[in-house]
């Protein structure tokens, strides 16, 4: 053969390997680049193994999902507890409260507050007792028709923290069990809280692995107090301003060790009260919300 003729077969043959190589190599960076889970700034070094053996990729930084990054938030586990409450009410809408009520549902006053809410067009949390649940399931269907949140409040109202760890379960348990079983629908408990706001790390681990949240409050009523009137309770609500847990009761005490001669045995300053807090909410445009409402962007749905 034409030595020349030869040559110029060769150099034919190494062209059409080069530009086939580029094309392997751009269909590679087409698969890589094109990726719709990562961001154009997430590079793959592409390496071989000293025998040429196998492909060995690595990422020169962490993979960034593409999208709205402020689309979504981190959700976890919240506990509104003393020292952290402030810290969340703080970053919630001006011109905003939460009532919550514990220790119902009682026939007696839980209905009457049921009532004013309606008449005002407002809405609370309302943490209820297991025992009182099945005893009052007629009611806490009215709550739930009302518009408002139920939330667990234990069963039978112990101090939690002088109960063994399973016992402070079962307590939660039983009145999501009581719960369930009166509205008899897949209704989310999202919120827990403890009687006497006692509680400890064990009860904060069983909230959580049983997918509640924690509450306290930042303004105590004292409507509990015998002496309190409902004059007393209207002032702390309105001293208190908006951005607060205000804490009440539509139940009286069920706890037989805890019927001390300064607990009332009633709750009607409580939904006397109501008169005057609920139209002064009203005049100064502060609008009454629920905890999940509230607190929507940071808990577990």
């Amino acid at each position: 053969m034409n030595p020349i003729r030869h040559y110029s077969l060769l150099v034919l043959v190494l062209i059409c390997l080069i530009i086939g190589s580029n094309k392997d190599l751009s269909d590679s960076s087409r698969m890589f680049s094109g990726s719709k889970h990562y961001s154009q700034d997430s590079q793959i070094n592409i390496s071989l193994d000293e025998d040429g053996s196998n492909i060995n990729q690595s990422k020169s930084s962490s993979p960034k999902p593409t999208g709205n990054p402020g689309a979504t938030q981190t959700k976890e586990f919240l506990n509104l507890d003393y020292e952290t409450i402030h810290g969340h009410l703080n970053g919630l809408k001006p011109g905003t409260i939460l009532l919550t009520f514990d220790d119902g549902p009682s026939p007696v006053y839980t209905l009457q507050i049921l009532q004013k809410l309606k008449a005002a067009n407002m809405k609370a949390t309302f943490f209820v007792i297991g025992q009182r649940v099945r005893e009052n399931c007629n009611i806490l269907r009215q709550v739930y028709n009302g518009g408002h949140e139920i939330a667990n409040h234990s069963y039978r109202h112990p101090r939690l923290t002088t109960v063994s760890p399973e016992q402070q379960r079962n307590e939660l348990l039983q009145t999501q069990a009581a719960i369930a079983t009166c509205l008899g629908i897949d209704y989310k408990i999202r919120w827990f809280r403890a009687p006497y706001g006692d509680q400890n790390q064990d009860l904060l681990r069983i909230v959580n692995k049983l997918n509640l949240n924690s509450a306290l409050w930042s303004v105590d009523t004292q409507d509990w107090h015998v002496e309190t009137t409902a004059q007393d309770i209207a002032n702390e609500v309105i001293r208190g301003g908006d951005r607060q847990i205000v804490l009440m009761h539509d139940g009286t005490e069920i706890n037989p060790e805890m019927l001390l001669p300064h607990v009332s045995e009633s709750r009607q300053e409580t939904v006397d009260s109501l008169d005057i807090i609920l139209p002064y909410l009203k005049e100064q445009e502060i609008e009454t919300i629920t905890l999940s409402e509230a607190f929507h962007n940071l808990i577990i749905d």
